[in-house]
């Protein structure tokens, strides 16, 4: 079906129109039998010889990866950390299958990516690990208040891995279960699906020592979306 009329690149239905984004990985798992890999012959070699594949599930904006027929001409690049990542072969690239879930209201999708290198999914398994460890030492033990501190971690511009910092700046209610997260991080076009990370106070103002909660979520630059920047668009990236 692809995307409704009206909706962001859907003039460039039928069309083989590149557009970058950006996203994170939430799991890595392994798996036997036939892998769901578009290459037909992998999906045979795998059946019958017993080989092992593995899943490599991620989130970022239903804009940037709409449905699986999107996802199946996706092309997933991991560990593009500086521009020499790609020289010395540090940068990995992933298939992209299916579209697992997808939030239009929310603009964020859960895609599934396959790879047969298990030395690179125990290594994203590790990194899995190591940035949950990261995510508890921030919430425990209490942090000193540095204000409502929101990062993004991202790829502008189809670029190397770029971080940038801003602050919350309000929490609007998006609906009865979620909340949006308007800061003024700054961002570009490819940013769309990185990691927003943002500080919350858990406690309330009075205090020196502050229990902070942690909040992990997609950026959408869009007005639809459910995090965005102040501007509700996406601006230069300040460096």
């Amino acid at each position: 079906m692809g995307r409704p009329k009206g909706y962001i690149f859907s003039s460039s239905r039928g069309s083989s129109t590149p557009h970058y984004g950006s996203a994170y990985i939430n799991s890595v798992e392994k798996h036997s039998g036939s892998c769901p890999c578009c290459d037909c012959h992998q999906k045979m070699q795998c059946a019958s010889l017993g080989m092992s594949w593995w899943s490599v599930d991620l989130t970022t904006a239903c804009h940037v990866i709409f449905d699986t027929q999107e996802a199946q001409c996706t092309a997933v690049d991991v560990f593009y950390d500086d521009e020499t990542s790609k020289s010395c072969g540090r940068m990995k690239t992933l298939k992209g299958v299916e579209v697992l879930a997808r939030n239009f209201e929310a603009d964020s999708c859960k895609v599934r990516c396959v790879t047969h290198n298990e030395h690179l999914a125990l290594e994203l398994q590790q990194v899995i690990s190591k940035y949950n460890y990261k995510v508890w030492t921030v919430r425990n033990p209490p942090l000193r208040a540095v204000g409502r501190l929101c990062l993004i971690v991202s790829h502008p511009h189809g670029q190397a891995k770029k971080v940038t910092l801003g602050k919350v700046e309000a929490v609007q209610k998006f609906n009865s279960a979620k909340n949006r997260l308007i800061y003024s991080t700054d961002s570009c076009p490819g940013s769309s699906g990185g990691l927003v990370l943002a500080l919350q106070d858990d406690i309330g103002p009075g205090t020196e020592w502050l229990t902070w909660a942690l909040w992990t979520s997609v950026h959408c630059s869009k007005a639809q979306g459910l995090n965005r920047n102040r501007s509700n668009c996406e601006i230069q990236l300040l460096t």
